[in-house]
């Protein structure tokens, strides 16, 4: 299998930020013609493609049925249903777009079920197809395992991120459910870059209220925080000024309106953030066998 080409290679590696509100022409015309061709009836032979793909104008009618489109297929060209599908999938907003891309991993999902043992029809691998050229693309989406397009997460971070799942067991059950909440605010669409933010200091907050159960806001539990002599203090202030920016930030922690909304950069440095103090405090507890950082 070929590598990446050599300017989606020169872009990955310069300046340029992945695309997340936007899908690019040759971005759909690398869907339709090098993933999406392959699954469907052939109309001619130019596509090779094999004999019991999906039929073109149902997929392209429930398409139509899925985004409320008041057309027809046939409207989009009255003499060939690919065409259609292809000038529509060309010309539609780009949030449609996604929407095919979702609802196609879900028409082959299905067919999966009804047929588990054969070998067309294979999600994991139209899946692969996706990404492959969403990766290429600079695009920062993902398609997931049931066929939903999340935001791109970094290797790194993810490691990160799994390590916090496994910490947050029913001891920290609150704060378990704002990080779900934290990450599906920013890696889902749309984007809601506050409500992130105010759910990922809520996680610190249900941890540290665990840690210190006299504590009932964070606030409390810096104070506490501060009089334990295992908490390095610079750390603690770090953490004080992550609580600060997400209380005066517009539309956050209290509501407030005045102001700018934080921006997605502002979220993704806060998960990071927060993700890594949720990691160190359960961590620290951990290590502590509960009789130095927590206040009985």
């Amino acid at each position: 299998m070929r590598g990446p080409r050599f300017s989606s290679r020169f872009v990955s590696n310069s300046s340029h930020s992945s695309i997340i509100k936007d899908a690019p022409r040759a971005t759909r015309v690398g869907f339709v013609k090098g993933v999406l061709a392959e699954y469907l009836k052939p109309q001619s032979s130019m596509f090779g493609v094999k004999s019991e793909g999906f039929d073109i104008y149902d997929v392209h009618l429930k398409f139509i049925a899925l985004i409320r489109d008041e057309s027809e297929p046939w409207e989009y060209d009255d003499r060939d249903a690919w065409d259609g599908l292809k000038y529509h999938l060309l010309e539609c907003e780009w949030l449609e777009f996604y929407d095919f891309v979702e609802f196609f991993g879900h028409l082959m999902a299905e067919r999966e079920k009804t047929n588990p043992f054969g070998a067309f029809g294979a999600f994991e691998a139209y899946r692969g197809s996706v990404n492959s050229l969403l990766i290429e693309d600079n695009i920062g989406w993902s398609l997931s395992e049931d066929s939903q397009l999340t935001r791109v997460v970094y290797k790194s971070l993810q490691d990160k991120i799994s390590s916090v799942k496994q910490n947050l067991d029913d001891d920290y059950e609150n704060a378990r459910e704002h990080y779900r909440k934290a990450l599906a605010y920013l890696h889902r669409h749309p984007v809601d870059e506050a409500n992130s933010i105010k759910e990922v200091v809520a996680s610190i907050e249900s941890v540290a209220r665990v840690l210190f159960p006299k504590a009932k806001t964070l606030g409390d539990a810096l104070k506490l925080f501060r009089q334990n002599e295992t908490m390095p203090r610079f750390l603690i202030n770090s953490l004080e000024q992550v609580s600060t920016y997400a209380n005066a930030t517009p539309l956050v922690r209290h509501g407030h309106t005045n102001g700018t909304r934080p921006s997605l950069e502002d979220a993704e440095l806060v998960l990071a953030l927060g993700t890594a103090f949720v990691l160190y405090l359960t961590e620290k507890n951990k290590a502590s066998s509960h009789d130095s950082i927590r206040d009985e």
